[in-house]
Order: C-alpha cells, then sequence, then structure tokens
C-alpha cells in the first residue's frame, strides 16, 4: 500500500502510485475544490511524497 499525507490531515491510500494520483484527484475535489488540481500536479506530489504504508494489511481508503 501506498500512501501520501494531505495537508488537512488525511492520509490517501492506495494498492500502487497510479491509483494514489487518482484518489488524491479524488479527494483534491471532493475536500480541496479550490485547489483545481491536475492530474499532473497529483503525480508530482505522488512521486515526492508518497510513502509505502506501514500497516499493509489495512486495506481501506481515507482519501476523503
Amino acid at each position: 500500500m501506498r500512501e501520501l499525507h494531505c495537508m488537512c490531515g488525511n492520509h490517501v491510500v492506495a494498492d500502487n502510485d497510479e491509483r494514489l494520483v487518482y484518489q488524491v484527484l479524488e479527494h483534491a475535489r471532493e475536500v480541496h475544490p479550490e485547489m483545481d488540481l491536475t492530474e499532473e500536479q497529483a503525480r508530482e506530489m505522488v512521486a515526492a511524497g508518497a510513502y509505502d504504508r506501514e500497516d499493509a494489511s489495512d486495506t481501506e481508503d481515507t482519501s476523503h
């Protein structure tokens, strides 16, 4: 599992970086619509800040 910590305190989680990009986009649209995040920006965020989730047995996405 891969994870990215959002500035709002939420943790966005997905199986891999590709899925994480789309989870980040979904989170941004729902929680931070003012950001108007592009796919390219989400990819940059994942590349710069994603990390392996310590508790890989927890498969719940917390993207909202």
